[in-house]
């Protein structure tokens, strides 16, 4: 099995070289213009890819560090499926462009999480310790009235930890708040804020609920807000990328503006609405049923029955 395997391998190796040969013979290597085999990025890909293999499969019995470093290189050969899909093409080729804005955009976005972490170290600067008492056995009672700070945390015997989330410097900020973009880790640095009673001071469970509207403001923030920047900046690079390659720059102004109205026609749907019957009360149901005011007046019940379903509790 692993001989046929080998056979194979030279089997495909060849097909590649000839494949490479024929656009090399058919394009010109280097000096034929613009159109040349090499000056095209996607050909500079295949031929690395090839010039690994045929290097692979000519030094095969010689043992040596920078041949093996060049078999390893024939994990890239499915990467010659890039080239021959247009849309896989496309979307490597926006991923590339897209890298100049994304990388505009990461030191905007790197700048707030620094604003975020001035803020947050202001606010929550050597909080977050507390005593663990695991190994001590003590009861609630005792942790909520005999322990208050760190000098009877150490009293007692307890040791004054920090978690690995804190807020204590501006570094140490920076990257509690990456990992809360990353949502990992978010819920028990809320839970770590509502605690907080201050520097050296046990914190009291839940004694700072309002930190919680924070807490989620900044998770909603740094998780969705500075996300969808990134992902719009791609979005914007693929439909560049698409415009360019579907040639639809060379059309007009005008031109675009009569496709635009062809297709807003084409995907226009009549609105359909009851015939009237020449019967009154028929004729008034139909009328009130057509009427933008109805509709607006059933979505209001239904935003207030809905209201009233989350006034409900159990107790």
């Amino acid at each position: 099995m692993v001989v046929t395997l080998v056979y194979i391998d030279y089997f495909m190796t060849g097909f590649f070289i000839c494949e490479m040969f024929t656009k090399i013979f058919a394009l010109g290597f280097l000096f034929n213009g613009a159109d040349s085999y090499i000056r095209n990025a996607w050909n500079i890909l295949d031929f690395l890819i090839v010039l690994s293999a045929t290097t692979s499969v000519i030094f095969i019995n010689i043992d040596l560090g920078f041949i093996k470093s060049l078999r390893v290189m024939r994990v890239l050969r499915p990467l010659r499926l890039l080239s021959r899909h247009r849309g896989l093409k496309l979307a490597i080729s926006a991923l590339f462009n897209s890298l100049p804005n994304i990388a505009n955009l990461l030191l905007i976005v790197m700048f707030f999480i620094f604003m975020m972490a001035i803020l947050c170290c202001t606010l929550f600067s050597g909080q977050f310790w507390y005593c663990e008492t695991e190994h001590l056995g003590l009861d609630d009672y005792m942790m909520k009235y005999g322990i208050k700070n760190r000098y009877d945390c150490l009293m007692f015997g307890g040791e004054w930890v920090n978690p690995d989330f804190q807020f204590d410097t501006t570094m140490e900020s920076m990257l509690t708040l990456l990992s809360i973009q990353s949502t990992e880790g978010w819920v028990d640095t809320m839970w770590y804020m509502i605690d907080v009673e201050g520097q050296e001071i046990q914190p009291v469970r839940d004694s700072k609920r309002y930190y919680c509207v924070f807490a989620i403001a900044l998770t909603v923030l740094m998780t969705l807000l500075f996300l969808n920047l990134f992902v719009g900046v791609v979005i914007e690079s693929f439909n560049l990328e698409k415009e360019e390659l579907s040639l639809n720059k060379l059309l007009r102004k005008v031109d675009m503006s009569w496709i635009e109205t062809c297709q807003l026609c084409y995907s226009a749907k009549p609105r359909i609405s009851t015939p009237f019957t020449q019967k009154r009360f028929r004729d008034g149901m139909i009328k009130i049923c057509n009427s933008s005011k109805f509709d607006n007046f059933i979505l209001l019940c239904i935003l207030g029955n809905t209201m009233s379903l989350t006034l409900k509790w159990y107790g």
